[in-house]
C-alpha cells in the first residue's frame, strides 16, 4: 500500500515547477530534478547524499540568491523553526517564493529527531514578514485518520498475528479514504463557535512570498 501522503506532496510541488534557480532545504540530491531543474540541495547529513552539506540554521549562501526555496518535511526537525525560516528568507530575492510542506496530525517520524507540529495559526505566525502568505490544508479528517492508522500498521508490532492486525488496520485506512464526503462543517472549539475550514488535517503546504 502507498504512503497516502505521497501523491498529495507530489502534486503540491509538481503544481510549482519551474526552472529557476532553486535551493532544496534538507532534502538529498535530485529529490525534486524533474519539477526543478536548476535546483541545489543541502541536508545537514552527508548519509543523505546532498550537493551541499550544510546546516540549514546557518545556510552557506549569500543573500538574495535563489529565487525558490523548498522546504519538504524538514520543519518539524530542525532545532529552531524560526531561525531556519529566516535563513530561507534572507537567501530569496526579493519576490522570491518559499514552498513548504510540514507535520500537524502525524506519528513520530524520524526519530528522535522529531520535534515540532504546527498548526495554520502558528505558520503565520513563523511566517510574519513574508508576503501573500498561503497556507492549505493537507488532509480531510477521514483521510488524517486513515494516514495515522496506516503509519500504525507500518510502526508497530503486534502480539498476536501480526500480519493479519496489520492487514485489517490497513483495511480500514483504505476506508477511511474514501469517508470525507460525510463531513459537513468543522470547528475550532468544543463549543462550535468558530468555523473552521479542517480541525483534523495531516499537515499543511504553505507557499509564502519574500
Amino acid at each position: 500500500m502507498r504512503k497516502i501522503l505521497s501523491e498529495k506532496l507530489e502534486v503540491f510541488y509538481r503544481s510549482h515547477a519551474s526552472e529557476k534557480k532553486t535551493l532544496d532545504v534538507g532534502s538529498r540530491k535530485g529529490r525534486h530534478a524533474k519539477y526543478f531543474p536548476n535546483v541545489t540541495s543541502i541536508d545537514v547529513s552527508p548519509n543523505a547524499d546532498p550537493d551541499i552539506v550544510a546546516d540549514a540554521h546557518a545556510i552557506p549562501f549569500p543573500d538574495n540568491h535563489f529565487e525558490i526555496v523548498i522546504c519538504r518535511e524538514v520543519l518539524e526537525h530542525v532545532k529552531d523553526p524560526a531561525r531556519v525560516l529566516s535563513e530561507m528568507h534572507r537567501v530569496l530575492v526579493p519576490g522570491g517564493t518559499l514552498l513548504l510542506s510540514t507535520r500537524f496530525l502525524f506519528p513520530i517520524h524520524e526519530a528522535p529527531e522529531d520535534r515540532w507540529r504546527f498548526t495554520n495559526y502558528n505558520l503565520r505566525e513563523l511566517l510574519e514578514g513574508w508576503s501573500t502568505i498561503t497556507v492549505v490544508d493537507e488532509t480531510k479528517p477521514f483521510t488524517a485518520i486513515g494516514c495515522i492508522l496506516q503509519r500504525f500498521a507500518w510502526q508497530s508490532d503486534f502480539k498476536f498475528a501480526n500480519r493479519i492486525c496489520k492487514g485489517l488496520i490497513l483495511l480500514t485506512a483504505s476506508l477511511c479514504m474514501r469517508l470525507d464526503f460525510l463531513v459537513k462543517k468543522q470547528y475550532g472549539d468544543v463549543a462550535k463557535v468558530t468555523v473552521i475550514p479542517s480541525a483534523f488535517t495531516t499537515g499543511y503546504y504553505v507557499t509564502a512570498l519574500k
